[in-house]
């Protein structure tokens, strides 16, 4: 009885102690089958990864390791069309808030060409006016801008007003009736009987409504709190756009004699 129980005991830790050993090797036999499946895995991804090209630029001085196309460009023509393209910009777009408007690339740097407008004159002298007689005088207006387009307006401070003293000479109407214009619409003005001061425009990108060299507007004042009136306008770009503006003035018998004058403002807006 003594003897035995020894013997059973140690068998029974020897069971014990080769269960544990089983299970120590299964789990060794779980880790080898993951480093397998692991291995295959990767040999899988380097054998369906598709091929990449690059171009080795190289020389016997030098070598450009990470090399990147930054910028191009060029123009195509045609007889129908003109087609500016340029390529490798970061941000290239038009950004807008309250207050500001961003327009980034190098399409929109194209139209940093300085904005220029001219008068041909400064200074406009009717001479004397006589009555029931057309007195006309001549000025140039001429516009370059690679934008997107402009505007031109004007305005007078006065109507002609006698330089020592307070009469006037009233805004035109142009022949009156079915013939009578406004600030912004122009009308027929080729009766003497009619009278007044007032402007026609004529040449490039000049308002529809100044139909012939005969079709005239008066000038809106800054006295009357009147908006200046645009003339002149284009969507496009302006190479050397010109008009021509013609003032006339025309008075009655009965104007006071004396010497008048106003300030003509011309104003031009550039469009981007």
């Amino acid at each position: 009885m003594n003897v035995k129980y020894p013997i059973s005991n140690s068998n029974n830790l020897n069971l014990l102690f080769g269960f544990g050993a089983l299970l120590d090797i299964g789990y060794w036999i779980l880790d080898i089958k993951s480093w397998v499946f692991s291995i295959y895995f990767l040999a899988l991804l380097f054998v369906l990864a598709p091929s990449v090209g690059a171009i080795d630029m190289s020389s016997s001085s030098y070598r450009i390791i990470f090399g990147t196309l930054n910028s191009g460009g060029s123009r195509t023509t045609s007889s129908g069309y003109k087609l500016d393209i340029s390529l490798g910009q970061v941000a290239a777009a038009q950004f807008n808030s309250s207050g500001y408007v961003v327009k980034a690339g190098f399409q929109y740097a194209r139209t940093l060409t300085p904005f220029s407008f001219t008068l041909s004159d400064t200074s406009l002298d009717l001479g004397t006016l006589l009555p029931n007689t057309f007195s006309t005088q001549q000025l140039s207006v001429t516009v370059n801008h690679r934008g997107v387009g402009y505007e031109i307006a004007t305005i007078a401070d006065t109507r002609l007003k006698q330089l020592f003293g307070s009469d006037e000479i009233p805004d035109t109407s142009c022949n009156g009736g079915p013939d009578t214009c406004t600030e912004t619409s122009a009308a027929l003005w080729n009766s003497t009987g009619t009278y007044g001061f007032g402007y026609n425009a004529s040449g490039d990108d000049v308002s529809s409504d100044f139909t012939s060299s005969s079709y005239f507007r008066p000038f809106p004042t800054k006295t009357d709190a009147e908006p200046a009136a645009t003339f002149m306008s284009s969507n496009a770009t302006a190479i050397a756009r010109s008009a021509t503006v013609t003032v006339k003035a025309n008075i009655q018998a009965i104007q006071t004699a004396g010497n008048y004058q106003t300030v003509l403002s011309f104003i031009a807006i550039p469009k981007y």
